[in-house]
């Protein structure tokens, strides 16, 4: 906060990652309910961005409040919101999808124009395929999918979050719709065509894009704010930092979650992963001041 605080001039606004960020597992970090509402008494324009598009808004608020994280839904940004733009994109307004797993309530799909359904009797039917997370049967669904792709080599294979893994706490990880879709794709693949899913998610373009976007919209950040002015947050050097850089974002490491310092330090100065900045949490001290 101190090091933010002598530095409020030189930024327009904030994108911070949730999980590994804010919270880590069940409990949220030190002073993370604080530094929100610091933020907001100093009327800085923040908004939390994060993969999970298996919760809405105001479930992932929700979720938080249970963690005494007070966050308003429309301060947050998923990679579910993300969808409406790739459905113009692509032109699937108004079609038949399939959607595996749980894509929020109310479903993302729905928001962005699209006319969900997760019956196999309807999937031959469907324009594409949303990859959601949690509360499926992983093996019927993938073969019900791989066999509906290989019928249908224009159907899309959308992937809102493209983690392959996330921390399942006790020094386990749970699979996530990122490895469910590239083991798809490369079934598929290996018997007749090429799948290339459409990733929405960070390290992905389309999440910063939206962000960037209501940032814009309902703060009146201006739409020529150059990229380096927005700071983002996150634990994360794969999804957090890279997509940061990768569109000229300040990247700020916490050292909160996933992500050593050590593991920093290892990295080639040129790689994409490296981070402007890296802090030891919300309130430590700068690890590495600019």
């Amino acid at each position: 906060m101190d090091w933010f605080a002598d530095r409020r001039e030189a930024f327009d606004g904030l994108l911070i990652d949730i999980d590994g960020t804010l919270t880590t597992g069940q409990h949220s970090v030190p002073r993370a309910a604080e530094f929100l509402q610091w933020l907001r008494t100093d009327d800085v324009p923040f908004f939390l961005v994060t993969n999970d598009c298996d919760r809405s808004h105001q479930q992932k608020a929700d979720w938080l409040a249970e963690r005494g994280i007070d966050v308003a839904p429309d301060e947050l940004a998923s990679c579910g919101d993300a969808l409406a733009a790739c459905v113009i994109e692509h032109g699937i307004a108004g079609e038949q999808v399939f959607v595996i797993g749980e894509l929020g309530d109310p479903c993302y799909a729905r928001q962005a124009g699209l006319r969900p359904v997760r019956s196999f009797e309807a999937l031959p039917e469907c324009a594409a395929v949303v990859i959601g997370a949690r509360n499926y049967d992983m093996g019927s669904t993938c073969n019900a999918v791989i066999n509906f792709l290989v019928a249908n080599q224009d159907a899309l294979l959308i992937v809102p979050n493209p983690d392959r893994y996330w921390p399942a706490g006790a020094n386990r990880i749970a699979i996530g719709p990122g490895s469910v879709a590239r083991f798809i794709a490369m079934v598929v693949e290996d018997y007749c065509h090429t799948v290339s899913p459409i990733y929405l998610g960070k390290p992905n373009a389309a999440v910063f894009n939206f962000a960037i976007a209501q940032l814009q919209q309902r703060t009146g950040l201006p739409l020529a704010t150059q990229p380096e002015r927005i700071l983002t947050l996150g634990d994360s050097l794969k999804s957090d930092i890279r997509g940061a850089n990768r569109l000229g974002l300040t990247s700020a490491l916490m050292l909160t979650g996933i992500t050593s310092e050590a593991t920093v330090h290892s990295l080639p100065p040129d790689d994409e992963k490296v981070p402007d900045l890296v802090f030891a949490g919300l309130c430590g001290p700068a690890v590495l001041p600019p």
